[in-house]
């Protein structure tokens, strides 16, 4: 891990506790891209492996999600077999799709929220949807940009 990225990380830990407190038991919270999409698993599915993609906000059980500490919990899992939003195979190219995966504590599930980016600890790259954000668009992990607002998100 380089020095700067180092650097990035302690001051994003301590300007920003994580994703913020656990709420594993509250209603969830919906994740809105700058383009008014919201981040959605694919078809309501709590099956692993299920891409995570943009849709247009609706509220649904789909776009409901819960903030453990780094992971991004999908709402309609339990504890012993919740879902978490994670990079397919722990990759780190860009273009690598994002998915719902059993939630197993590895880097690829981790997450830090970082002025209005969703970082991935181990590939050092944003939680994207593309600047359009149409439904159904895949989410995917890409360089982070303050120019792509397919990269921001708010926690509402």
């Amino acid at each position: 891990m380089s020095k700067a990225f180092q650097g990035f990380l302690l001051c994003s830990l301590l300007s920003v506790p994580f994703l913020g407190p656990s709420n594993a038991h509250a209603a969830g919270a919906m994740l809105v891209s700058e383009t008014g999409a919201c981040l959605d698993v694919r078809g309501g599915s709590t099956a692993n492996r299920t891409p995570v993609q943009a849709f247009r906000c609706n509220a649904t059980f789909a776009q409901q999600w819960n903030f453990d500490g780094t992971t991004i919990r999908g709402i309609g899992t339990t504890n012993h077999f919740a879902m978490c939003v994670a990079v397919s195979g722990g990759g780190i190219a860009d273009g690598t799709p994002v998915l719902m995966t059993f939630c197993n504590s590895s880097t690829a599930q981790l997450w830090v929220y970082d002025h209005g980016h969703l970082l991935n600890f181990a590939s050092h790259k944003c939680l994207d949807i593309q600047a359009l954000g149409r439904d159904g668009t895949p989410a995917t992990i890409q360089p982070c940009s303050f120019f792509s607002r397919g990269q921001f998100w708010t926690i509402q």
